[in-house]
């Protein structure tokens, strides 16, 4: 089903991400999302389209199931980094946490991504981590 995956912040939940799809203007689901138990509305930090929302959603909570809050919500406690590498991730069609230059997977099974200068690789939760293969 074609739509929009999206990554909403809100003030009132610092820290914590929602993460899901529609297929109907993310800024609409945004607006339905504020009730009279969040005192802030979110603010919309990522949205994509894709071909397929239902498969592309799956995908990015499968990329940051370590960060999920709770399995039967949507929420993640990460940073936007790490939302932003899952987004970047999202056409790779793997489920596997490897570097994409090279394909290594660390002993902890972290993920490998790049960011900033070549060669400088963080594990997902945003720690340093060298590649050993690269």
């Amino acid at each position: 089903m074609p739509g929009f995956v999206y990554c909403l912040s809100n003030p009132s939940l610092p820290g914590l991400f929602k993460i899901g799809r529609t297929d109907r203007p993310v800024q609409e689901r945004a607006s339905e999302l504020w009730t009279t138990g969040i005192p802030t509305p979110f603010v919309i930090e990522l949205s994509a389209v894709v071909e397929d929302s239902v498969k592309a959603e799956k995908r990015i909570h499968s990329l940051l199931k370590k960060y999920r809050e709770n399995k039967s919500r949507e929420f993640f406690r990460t940073s936007i980094h790490t939302v932003q590498w899952a987004f970047d991730h999202l056409d790779e069609g793997s489920e596997s946490d490897h570097c994409s230059m090279c394909s290594a997977v660390d002993e902890k099974g972290e993920v490998y991504a790049l960011y900033g200068t070549i060669g400088t690789w963080y594990a997902c939760d945003d720690t340093y981590i060298p590649c050993p293969n690269c």
